[in-house]
């Protein structure tokens, strides 16, 4: 096919030698091999030489890619033009009409969904890949999901994924001859670790039920303490880890507008604490550490809908006192208690609950005659919302500092409510200033101050 190529074509795909994914681009575990185009009303067509040119020819001009991180990771490594708005909907009208016939925009009032669904009553598609692309939506072409929120959620997940996480193989083999669950953790990264010292894994910003990142082959979130010694930041530069801090809880506060609760983040009052003299009736200045890890647990138990059996088991509490120490939190919390109630009775009305940017999660089980099916549901309505709502709010922040940070600067890492950075020594301070006021201004409409932890050190244990 020559260079010149008709107005209306769209790229559909990258076919690859290995495996499909960003991380295994970047890491160079797959190569690329050819480029499936396609003009309106015509046949796909493969293309396997001067790739390159073709891209170029191809310009700004909209992509349609089942797997969009993907893409935009084959693109970035082999240093082709990605397109400058990558927008799906607008790829798909013109590859069907030869042109966009709905003009669509994110604020017109008019569901992208819907839209796509006229637009195929209309055509016949005649590739198999667009039954998967419509399938996959919502999981994997993370443009149209974000859309409503702030687009590109896709730019820092790319990213990090193409910048890898450093690791000190000396440090993990070390581990890794020892006994235990750390020496078999350790072991597993081992084969991961590529020439440049890097692990690239696969990054999902949509990986959990509520929205949060998740990291797989292999997993990097949840790693031991110890393990955490082996990834070290390259010579010259430092890890800086960003937590929110108490992010759920802060959420927990906006959609319930308690009165307690919003007084102790606008004060900067240690609601661990707070809570454990409210339960325990004492003073706070009496609550000792033992007594404040009640509090914390009371807290976040409220959050994961933590029932009086499941308290009881982890306090090694009776029944009958935890279910004491549940009604004290609502006591001191009425707003809190009174919101659950809301967001049950309202999952049950509509079978669904939304995020703070309209992000919706179905929960079909909430009409199940099973009794314990319907309540897994219900506290499933009240987790989503607070967070799936954090994780909105971090990937603000993420895309964001990735428009802010100095180049030099990588974001490496995102673990539910806190962001690993790779910061050469000269930016620390600097980065420390950008990280800071992006990660604690608070979007519209958002009426509970956020506060971030920010710490440094040469590996990611030292960082605690």
């Amino acid at each position: 096919m020559p260079l010149s190529i008709a107005s209306n074509a769209v790229a559909i795909d990258y076919v690859v030698e290995g495996p499909r994914t960003a991380a295994a681009i970047a890491a160079g575990r797959s190569r690329l091999v050819g480029l499936t185009i396609q003009e309106a009303d015509q046949e796909p067509c493969f293309v396997d030489q001067d790739l390159a040119g073709l891209l170029q020819s191809l310009g700004d001009r909209q992509r349609l890619y089942p797997h969009a991180l993907f893409a935009l990771a084959v693109e970035a490594v082999n240093d082709l033009p990605p397109p400058s708005d990558f927008h799906d909907f607008h790829a798909l009208c013109c590859l069907l009409y030869g042109h966009d016939p709905f003009q669509w925009e994110p604020d017109c009032g008019m569901d992208r969904a819907a839209l796509i669904r006229m637009a195929l009553a209309e055509k016949i598609i005649p590739l198999d890949s667009y039954g998967q692309f419509l399938g996959n939506a919502a999981q994997e072409h993370l443009a149209a999901v974000y859309e409503e929120i702030e687009l590109p959620v896709i730019a820092p997940t790319l990213a990090m994924t193409l910048t890898g996480v450093p690791f000190n193989t000396d440090t993990l083999e070390q581990l890794a001859g020892r006994e235990g669950s750390v020496a078999t953790n350790a072991a597993a990264l081992l084969p991961h670790v590529q020439a440049d010292g890097r692990i690239y894994a696969d990054l999902d910003p949509l990986g959990t039920a509520t929205g949060r990142y998740s990291c797989s082959d292999p997993p990097l979130q949840a790693l031991d303490r110890r393990v955490r010694r082996a990834i070290e930041a390259a010579p010259g530069c430092v890890l800086m880890e960003a937590d929110y801090s108490q992010m759920e809880l802060r959420v927990l506060a906006h959609f319930s507008q308690d009165a307690a609760l919003l007084h102790a983040f606008e004060h900067g009052v240690d609601l661990h604490v707070r809570t454990a003299a409210s339960v325990l009736n004492i003073a706070e200045s009496d609550v000792t550490d033992q007594q404040r890890q009640l509090g914390k647990t009371l807290n976040f138990g409220i959050v994961y809908g933590q029932t009086a059996y499941g308290l009881a088991d982890e306090l090694g509490v009776t029944m009958p006192r935890a279910e004491e120490l549940l009604d004290a939190h609502a006591t001191a919390y009425p707003g809190v208690a009174a919101w659950i109630a809301a967001m049950h009775a309202q999952a049950g009305n509509v079978g669904e609950v939304r995020t703070l940017y309209g992000r919706r999660r179905c929960l079909p089980n909430i009409y199940s005659a099973n009794e314990a099916l319907a309540a897994e549901a219900r506290r499933q309505a009240v987790n989503t919302v607070i967070q799936g709502s954090a994780a909105d709010l971090m990937k603000m922040a993420l895309i964001r500092l990735h428009d802010k940070l100095p180049d030099e600067v990588r974001m490496l890492l995102p673990v539910h409510d806190s962001l690993l950075c790779e910061v050469p020594q000269a930016l620390v301070e600097e980065t420390r200033r950008i990280v800071r006021n992006v990660m604690e201004t608070t979007p519209a409409g958002f009426a509970v101050p956020l506060k971030v932890d920010i710490r440094t050190g040469r590996t990611w244990a030292d960082c605690k």
